[in-house]
């Protein structure tokens, strides 16, 4: 039975970084949009092609959107539905494993 409560540590550990991940992404997300936000309301009262482009290269405004672009990617959507995927049947063996252990 040992190797079951070690077999459930892991997969308890796997989801606990799984869950970390999908946190982070959408917490990165919800910063980068809010920062692209703030910048794009200030480029709005900026004249002139010259005087946005220096404001979008001295503010980071360009690496902001990239980030953001890629963390809403479908790629990246597909990565998050993949861990949500593990979380889910890994729950469902964790679940079986406690059937199987004997109650302390």
């Amino acid at each position: 039975m040992e190797h079951l409560k070690t077999w459930k540590q892991e997969l308890e550990k796997a989801n606990e970084e799984h869950q970390s991940s999908l946190e982070n992404f959408i917490n990165e997300r919800e910063m980068l949009q809010s920062k692209k936000t703030i910048l794009q309301e200030i480029i709005f009262h900026f004249s002139g092609e010259k005087a946005i482009e220096d404001f979008k290269i001295q503010s980071g405004y360009n690496e902001i959107t990239s980030s953001l672009k890629n963390l809403e990617s479908q790629e990246q959507y597909e990565l998050e539905e993949k861990l949500k995927i593990k979380i889910h049947y890994n729950k469902h063996i964790i679940g079986k494993i406690n059937l199987e252990l004997p109650v302390q």
